[in-house]
């Protein structure tokens, strides 16, 4: 019994130095397999679509009850994820766990089902879920009444109708595309609109 324990320490021991000697050759494989994160560019901070989805993100007067925004269960501190064991919604019941919003738009499938297939989709299906209104439309006037209208005409100022759903649904989508882990997660919030 002494003799294999004595063989594991020494084991391990080797391991440990083979370790710290091939450290800095298998962090270098390793980015070459796996690749790294960029920071997300000026340009796509500053787009207007990104700061109109930034507002979005961190309004709570954009939900039913005036309490819940998306960053009411995507937390800074938890690097962009709730971790509560439920995540609250305006109605006042509890959902399944938020997950991270950081690199999320990167992935095939959204929440913990992979039911939404991209960050439109998840935004616009929130509405009627997290931010508790019984159909998408609801949303619009609530938009309008908070000063939204020209954030969304510079986000799209190609769309007759610039304030809509699919709008909303970009605009978040495109703003948590920015979310990415060297990126600051809004160190200063956005201006909402009065």
């Amino acid at each position: 019994m002494k003799t294999l324990l004595a063989t594991a320490v020494a084991g391990a021991m080797t391991l440990g130095t083979a370790w710290a000697v091939d450290n800095d050759e298998i962090r270098d494989r390793a980015n070459r397999v796996l690749g790294s994160v960029q920071a997300t560019p000026a340009e796509d901070i500053e787009n207007p679509v990104a700061q109109l989805g930034q507002a979005l993100f961190w309004d709570m007067r954009l939900s039913s009850n005036g309490k819940v925004a998306c960053a009411s269960c995507h937390f800074q501190e938890n690097w962009g994820s709730d971790s509560r064991e439920r995540s609250i919604n305006a109605r006042g019941g509890r959902t399944m766990q938020s997950q991270t919003v950081f690199h999320s738009m990167e992935t095939p499938g959204l929440r913990w089902l992979a039911d939404r297939e991209n960050g439109a989709a998840q935004a616009m299906g929130s509405i009627t879920g997290s931010m508790g209104f019984d159909q998408r439309t609801d949303i619009l006037p609530v938009l309008i009444e908070h000063g939204y209208e020209e954030l969304f005409q510079a986000a799209f100022p190609n769309d007759p109708e610039p304030v809509s759903v699919e709008n909303y649904g970009q605009a978040l989508e495109f703003y948590q595309t920015t979310l990415r882990t060297p990126a600051p997660f809004d160190g200063n919030r956005p201006v909402i609109p009065p």
